[in-house]
Formats: C-alpha cells, sequence, structure tokens
C-alpha cells in the first residue's frame, strides 16, 4: 500500500478531491454571501476567475464528468 505508484495516486486523488470538491464550492458560496452583502463587483470578480479556471484544458475531465453526472441524473427522474 505503500508502492509509489500508489502514494502518487492516491496523493492526486486526495489534492483533486480537495480542490474541486471543498474548494471550489466554497468559494463559489463565499462569493455569493459578498454578493448578498453587497460586494457584487468583487463576487464576480471571484466567480469570474473560477469559471476562467475551470475552462482551462486541465480542467476539462472534471467538467465532462459533472455535466455527464448531471445527463445521468437526468435520466433517472420519473
Amino acid at each position: 500500500m505503500m508502492a509509489p505508484d500508489y502514494a502518487h495516486w492516491h496523493g492526486m486523488y486526495e489534492v483533486a478531491e480537495r480542490f474541486y470538491m471543498e474548494l471550489i464550492p466554497q468559494a463559489r458560496h463565499m462569493a455569493e454571501d459578498a454578493k448578498q452583502a453587497g460586494n457584487a463587483e468583487g463576487a464576480e470578480a471571484v466567480l469570474d476567475l473560477i469559471e476562467e479556471l475551470l475552462a482551462r484544458p486541465e480542467h476539462a475531465w472534471f467538467e465532462s464528468a459533472k455535466k455527464a453526472g448531471a445527463d445521468d441524473a437526468a435520466k433517472k427522474k420519473p
């Protein structure tokens, strides 16, 4: 379980999980809170930066997986 290939894979998995599942949603939530508190300009700057970052090619796999998951969920609804 401590082979270099496993350690590398698991480390990258944890980084991706924290980034996509915790950091990005938290940043979006904080930007929405800032918008409601009256800092619309700052909130839009943060949301634009997040979208610009996720539009990069290295994040395409996540965005396509997210879209596929949403499509699957829509198909399962009665």
